[in-house]
């Protein structure tokens, strides 16, 4: 007698399916680890039950091998508290309930002894964390705050934090009101350096001031392998932190341009730069001493052997009549990159505008998909084409 599975796996045994997944949700932790080495079948009934991240006060169940999200009518600390083993699998907590919902948490929280990372809103982070030992956590290394409205809010959560605690990776987003207010100026945040940080803004039409905030936590920021800062705007303070960090930085990808006479070449001369990601100029005449500049740069494939992924970033107002007037420069600019020993991938990317409904006058990912300046590298395999 056989069932069959909604993904069309056959169940060969004497069971229902759904007596089979019953039986599951009362095994052990170490049980389910075994059922899903066992066979195809018990791992479908297995992994959905093997968790290692919750998110907590939300409206739907992610049935998935890596994730687990609470209902709101299940009681996660009810749950934990008769499943005290399961809370070691918990290795990602994003937290997104209101105020006074997130203290029934309190009580629950050393049970997570393996957390990796955590995310939560800036207005409920200061209360969590107060009631968070990190001296407990020993592998949380991940921070990620959300919705920051204020220089006051970060203050407010980090003030709560061990300051022997060492963290590798911080990530912030910030609230389309976000505000720095001068007035009251906090002293440099006294945490050890970080290897990762990442800065995403609303994408409001007005510049955000972000000095402060970058200032506040200089100390956390002068050893960075990895810079992420997608912004809205040009913010001279993220390409101060850059030169900071031109020593370190393995894997840099912001929304600015850089100086290619200036910041680029000491970006690039140290041999460690991973991958990076180039924004090109809006003029035209800009773009093509750009594109020079870069040539000049990338012309020893030697002085580059560590690079693995290049990506420009073109404004999609970059007409046809432009990008045929620089064929000749992208065509020596691939054949520089096409010579680098380990390069894996050059990602062209077209960023959308809010012109792109005239778009008869600019170019279009078909365009650059059959550009022969490319030919290059399209022979092997390097070209990637993207809308970004």
């Amino acid at each position: 007698m056989y069932s069959k599975l909604q993904d069309g796996l056959i169940n060969s045994f004497w069971l229902p399916d759904d007596i089979i997944g019953l039986v599951m949700e009362f095994l052990s932790a170490k049980d389910l680890k075994q059922c899903t080495l066992v066979s195809r079948i018990f791992r479908h009934y297995a992994q959905p039950l093997l968790f290692d991240l919750v998110t907590v006060d939300v409206s739907l169940r992610v049935l998935s091998f890596n994730s687990f999200t609470i209902l709101r009518r299940r009681d996660l600390p009810a749950f934990l508290t008769s499943n005290p083993d399961r809370g070691s699998l918990f290795k990602h907590l994003k937290c997104t309930a209101a105020v006074n919902d997130i203290t029934s948490l309190y009580p629950v929280l050393p049970y997570f002894t393996q957390l990796r990372s955590l995310t939560v809103t800036s207005g409920l982070a200061p209360p969590l964390f107060q009631h968070m030992r990190f001296q407990n956590f020993p592998m949380l290394k991940k921070l990620v705050l959300t919705d920051i409205s204020s220089l006051e809010a970060v203050v407010q959560s980090f003030g709560s934090i061990s300051r022997e605690h060492e963290w590798e990776e911080l990530s912030l987003s910030l609230a389309k009101n976000y505000t720095e207010n001068s007035d009251d100026l906090p002293e440099p945040i006294s945490l050890s350096p970080i290897r990762t940080f990442r800065l995403y803004d609303a994408q409001s039409r007005s510049p955000m001031n972000v000095t402060f905030l970058l200032g506040y936590l200089r100390p956390m920021l002068t050893n960075l392998h990895r810079l992420i800062a997608s912004t809205s705007f040009h913010s001279a303070d993220i390409i101060r932190l850059i030169e900071e960090n031109v020593s370190t930085l393995k894997s840099l990808d912001t929304s600015q341009v850089y100086d290619a006479d200036d910041l680029l070449p000491r970006l690039l001369k140290d041999n460690i730069m991973h991958d990076i990601v180039l924004r090109l100029p809006v003029l035209p005449t800009a773009v093509a001493n750009y594109l020079r500049a870069l040539e000049a740069i990338f012309s020893d494939p030697q002085c580059f052997i560590f690079m693995r992924q290049i990506s420009f970033v073109l404004n999609s107002t970059y007409s046809l009549i432009e990008l045929g007037d620089h064929c000749d420069l992208w065509t020596g600019l691939s054949e520089s990159l096409s010579r680098f020993p380990n390069l894996d991938t050059v990602t062209v990317s077209l960023e959308v505008s809010e012109w792109d409904w005239f778009e008869s006058m600019f170019i279009s990912v078909n365009d650059l998909d059959v550009y022969p300046a490319f030919d290059s590298l399209r022979k092997m395999n390097r070209l990637v084409v993207a809308k970004k």
